[in-house]
C-alpha cells in the first residue's frame, strides 16, 4: 500500500530587496515573480493568507503588495535521509538555509524527550522531521556495527551493545520480536520503521555469522510480515537495502521506501556490479509496487576520499560504479519509479541532484520535478510542495534560474514557510554527528 500520493508545482522571488515578515494583516501578493510550473518558468503572483496560498481574485483591497523584481520561485526542499537532526534553532537553520524544510532521519538514538521534539518540529518557524528511532535488524546486522563498533567510540562514548539494543537498534528475527520492537517505536514517538536488508540472497550463510559482521540483515522471509505489522500500525517501512536482490524482497513486500538504492556504496561484492545494477523487469517491479526510493547516490563518490590511499576507488572504478548508477537511474525513471532526494551525510541535496544530471542519470527538468516532489512523499497528511490555492504558504525565492544552472538551487535570497519569512538563529552550536550509512 503505498503512503504517497504527492502533486507538484514551483515558484521564485528576487534578490536586491530586504524582506521582512509582512504586516500584521491578513492578505500578502508577492507579484512580477517567475513561477515554476513543472516544466518552466511562467510569470506569476503569489497571494497568501493565514499561511496558505490563495487565488491572488481573493485577495483582500488592503493587501500588501512585495515586489520579487522577476525572482525565480521554487519549492522548498526535502531531505529523504539524514541523520544529524537536533530540535535545536541552530539546527533547523543549519537544513533551512539551503533551502529544506522537511527532513526524514531514519534511525537514531531515541531522544531524551521525544515529544518536547515532536512539539519543536510542529512550529511553522522551523525545519519538520520525522524520525525512525532505532531500525530493526538481526544481531550482528548493519547498525549494531556501526554503533557498536564505530560510533561508541566518537558520539556515544562509553556505550555498549545493551545500551544500544532496543534503542538505536531493535532485533526483529521471529513475528513476536518484530511486534515488539514496533509496539516499542510507536511508544517511542516514531513517525515510521527503518528495517534492514542486506544481501538476503545469501541470509541463510551470513545471519548469525561474526564474520559477516555488520554485512547482514533480516531474514527475508520475515520481511513480508513485518512491513504488514508495520502498516497495521500505521507506520511507512523504509528499507536499507544493498543489492537489487535486497530491492526486490523489499518492493514485493510492499515497503515504501528504498533508503539506499544498490551502487550507492564502494563495498565490492563476489557477484561485482552485477549486484547493484538493476534489470528492465526488476525496474518494473519496483514501479508497479508503488514505493519510492532514495539514491544517496554522491555517497560513494563522497567516501572515496576519506580511504588510505591503498583502499581509494581508481577513476576508472568509480566511473564504472558510476555507470551503473546512471543506469538505474534512468530505468528506474522510465518505469515511473518516484526517486526522491536524500544525502545520508552533510551534502546538501541541491550536490546529490547535481550528480544524477552528470553521470548522465536524469536530465535536469527531470531532477528538478524529483527535488520539488520530495516534500509531499516525505509529509504526505500535508498539503505542501505545490504552490497553488489550498496549499501551504511555502516557498523560496531564487536569484538564478535552476533550468539553466541548477546552483542556483542554493542561491536563495528568501524563504517563506507557512507565510512566515524563515530567519536564523543568533547563537546555539550543535555537536557533530555521523550518519548510519
Amino acid at each position: 500500500m503505498p503512503y504517497w500520493k504527492p502533486g507538484l508545482a514551483g515558484i521564485a522571488i528576487g534578490a536586491s530587496l530586504t524582506f521582512g515578515h509582512p504586516a500584521q494583516a491578513d492578505d500578502t501578493l508577492y507579484h512580477n515573480a517567475m513561477i515554476w510550473n513543472g516544466d518552466a518558468f511562467q510569470a506569476g503572483s503569489l497571494a497568501i493568507r493565514d499561511g496558505m496560498f490563495i487565488a491572488p481574485s481573493d485577495l483582500s483591497a488592503d493587501a500588501e503588495r512585495i515586489d520579487l523584481n522577476g525572482a525565480h520561485i521554487v519549492p522548498p526542499y526535502g531531505n529523504a535521509h539524514h541523520h544529524i537532526t537536533y530540535a535545536s534553532e541552530a539546527s533547523s537553520w543549519g537544513f533551512v538555509d539551503p533551502g529544506v524544510f522537511y527532513v526524514w532521519n531514519p534511525n537514531t538514538v531515541t531522544p531524551s524527550d521525544a515529544a518536547a521534539d515532536a512539539t519543536f518540529y510542529a512550529q511553522r518557524g522551523t525545519y519538520d522531521v520525522s524520525a525512525s528511532m532505532g531500525g530493526i535488524t538481526e544481531p550482528f546486522g548493519h547498525p549494531e556495527r556501526l554503533y557498536v563498533e564505530q560510533l561508541s567510540q566518537y558520539v556515544y562514548q562509553g556505550w555498549e551493545l545493551p545500551d544500544f539494543l532496543g534503542n538505536a537498534f531493535h532485533y526483529g528475527r521471529t513475528e513476536g520480536e518484530i511486534d515488539a520492537a514496533l509496539d516499542l517505536l510507536l511508544e517511542q514517538g516514531a513517525g515510521f520503521v527503518k528495517t534492514y536488508l542486506l544481501y538476503s540472497e545469501d541470509y541463510g550463510n551470513r545471519a548469525n555469522q561474526a564474520n559477516f559482521y555488520g554485512q547482514t540483515g533480516l531474514n527475508p522471509e520475515n520481511f513480508p510480515y513485518l512491513v504488514e505489522a508495520a502498516h497495521a500500525r500505521g507506520l511507512p517501512v523504509a528499507v536499507h537495502v544493498q543489492t537489487r536482490y535486497d530491492a526486490v524482497v523489499a518492493a514485493r513486500a510492499g515497503a515504501d521506501m528504498l533508503a539506499h538504492l544498490p551502487a550507492y556504496s564502494l563495498e565490492r561484492t563476489e557477484q561485482g556490479l552485477a549486484a547493484v545494477a538493476f534489470t528492465e523487469e526488476e525496474a518494473a517491479i519496483l514501479g508497479a509496487s508503488g514505493i519510492v526510493v532514495v539514491p544517496t547516490y554522491l555517497v560513494a563518490k563522497r567516501n572515496s576520499q576519506y580511504l588510505p590511499e591503498e583502499r581509494r576507488p581508481t577513476q576508472a572504478q568509480l566511473d564504472a560504479l558510476h555507470a551503473v548508477q546512471a543506469e538505474n537511474l534512468r530505468r528506474l525513471h522510465a518505469a515511473g519509479v518516484p526517486i526522491l532526494t536524500g544525502t545520508d551525510g552533510p551534502q546538501e541535496v541541491v550536490t546529490e541532484i547535481e550528480h544524477w544530471v552528470d553521470i548522465g542519470g536524469l536530465s535536469r527538468g527531470d531532477a528538478l520535478d524529483e527535488l520539488f516532489a520530495t516534500p509531499a512523499h516525505l509529509f504526505p497528511q500535508r498539503r505542501i510542495g505545490v504552490l497553488e490555492p489550498g496549499y501551504e504558504a511555502s516557498f523560496l525565492a531564487l536569484n538564478g534560474d535552476p533550468l539553466a544552472d541548477l546552483s542556483a538551487l542554493g542561491d536563495i535570497a528568501l524563504r517563506i514557510k507557512q507565510g512566515e519569512v524563515m530567519t536564523g538563529p543568533v547563537t546555539d552550536a550543535e555537536p557533530a554527528g555521523t550518519g548510519d550509512g
